[in-house]
């Protein structure tokens, strides 16, 4: 085995290891930020890092290139903004949305469909309080929630009682600042150190009671 050889296959290894860091520090920072894995956000970081290096390049200055691609990405603000005054009967959205955009959009639509029905717990609803939302949960899989109470809750398949309720709301906008207010109360007590703490002495009481 020549020396050359050697050389050549220590290089690959070399290569292929920075190419497996890149891929895991990658998806350590975008888990550590999100607290979710979704390979999706790798695609957006590429994206804002590459726009920002083509913008020092095409400057010459570090600083510049990176206040001139901060504007490139629109804010969230920006976002519910646009949704709000548009014209169209449904906007689809087909690209990645950021959690703090998704919550401005939670917070600034009249109502949010978080019917979890098939599932046996309903976080969609509590996202949607925690932002400050009117969420329209199900009969069933959300227990948190309170009709007309933190959420409106849906006892049909008839979209005429989305409708109805839509409706009421509209005429009765201090109902609907009172149930976003008691959404966000909900939520709160829904925190995971809560949940934990819960749980916690759920099971030193069962212990208790086996021991």
């Amino acid at each position: 085995m020549s020396w050359i050889l050697i050389l050549e296959q220590s290089l690959n290894g070399l290569q292929f290891g920075l190419m497996l860091f890149l891929l895991a520090a990658g998806l350590t920072l975008v888990f550590g930020i999100m607290d979710m894995i979704n390979l999706a956000h790798g695609s957006l970081y590429m994206l804002g890092a590459f726009i920002a290096s083509t913008l020092v390049q095409a400057t010459g200055s570090f600083v510049a290139g990176v206040l001139l691609a901060l504007p490139a990405t629109a804010t969230s603000r920006d976002l519910a903004g646009a949704i709000a005054t548009t014209t169209a009967d449904v906007v689809f959205l087909d690209f990645f949305v950021d959690e703090k955009a998704l919550r401005s959009l939670y917070a600034a639509a009249d109502g949010v469909l978080a019917n979890s029905e098939r599932e046996p717990f309903g976080l969609v609803g509590l996202e949607v309080m925690a932002s400050g939302g009117l969420a329209y949960v199900g009969r069933t899989g959300e227990d948190y929630a309170v009709p007309f109470g933190n959420a409106i809750v849906v006892q049909s398949d008839d979209p005429r009682e989305l409708l109805t309720s839509y409706l009421m709301l509209r005429e009765r906008p201090e109902l609907a600042r009172s149930i976003r207010t008691d959404g966000r109360a909900t939520a709160k007590r829904f925190a995971w150190p809560r949940i934990l703490e819960g749980y916690e002495s759920v099971w030193e009481t069962a212990f208790a009671l086996t021991s």
